[in-house]
């Protein structure tokens, strides 16, 4: 019984990957499906952490975090949501687009007072029908103006980390680890109730779930069993993982 627990124990052993961006060229893309916009409610979740702040001050520089959105010059208008800091602003925006031609953000100003340098943090965007919310280390930090209809359905793959095309936004400099895509309105309490430990894949309302922990190769899996995976552009994989505990096996 006892050797029976211990292989069991080390047979579900498993390091903890995330992976690193170079903020010279590294993207993840995700291609485009139904599942992950055309949604009333939405919840993204990500633990991240910053090598660098953007130069918004000295180049007009922003990071594009998370964003489902049209490629090039058109970005603003062809748009579902997105996660991004400013480039003229110390600033970080949980953005989202509607189908009644409503676009609003949850706005978090001098960003920098609440990222630290190579620290891992959980950030999370909320959008419940009504109003936009954008958590910190699930604490909320900033609400929108009120809100309505339904996320923009779009054609647009999913991007992390990419410059999108555009001369005011430079590729992202740090790492990403544990991210999730839900089609419900998480609120405080499962917010920080679930920050810290490694989903199921079989969570109410989760639509998208990658949790990083491949360690080689470049496909990110999407864990959720809705096939969304991610192609690794140039990014690294690192055993430096956010601060996320695995399930036990039960």
């Amino acid at each position: 019984l006892v050797l029976f627990f211990v292989t069991l124990a080390i047979g579900f052993s498993q390091d903890n990957y995330s992976l690193s961006f170079d903020g010279v060229n590294d993207y993840v893309e995700i291609d485009d499906a139904d599942i992950i916009d055309g949604m009333n409610n939405l919840t993204l979740q990500t633990w991240i952490k910053f090598n660098s702040y953007n130069d918004y001050a000295g180049q007009g520089k922003a990071y594009n975090l998370i964003s489902k959105q049209e490629y090039g010059a058109n970005a603003n208008a062809g748009m579902s949501y997105a996660l991004y800091t400013h480039h003229d602003a110390n600033q970080l925006t949980f953005l989202v687009r509607t189908n009644q031609n409503q676009q609003k953000g949850a706005n978090l100003f001098d960003y920098e007072s609440f990222i630290n340098l190579n620290q891992w943090h959980h950030i999370a965007g909320v959008y419940d029908g009504s109003f936009i919310y954008l958590y910190i280390d699930g604490n909320l930090v900033a609400q929108s103006d009120e809100i309505n209809g339904d996320i923009t359905d779009t054609d647009y793959p999913l991007r992390v980390a990419s410059n999108f095309g555009l001369d005011r936004i430079v590729f992202f400099d740090g790492s990403f680890d544990n991210t999730s895509i839900y089609n419900i309105a998480l609120d405080q309490s499962d917010i920080q109730s679930n920050m810290n430990n490694e989903l199921s894949g079989l969570e109410d309302g989760l639509i998208g779930y990658w949790n990083f922990n491949e360690g080689e190769g470049g496909t990110l899996t999407d864990l959720s069993g809705n096939g969304n995976n991610g192609q690794i552009n140039g990014a690294t994989w690192s055993g430096d993982g956010a601060p996320v505990e695995q399930p036990f096996p039960g």
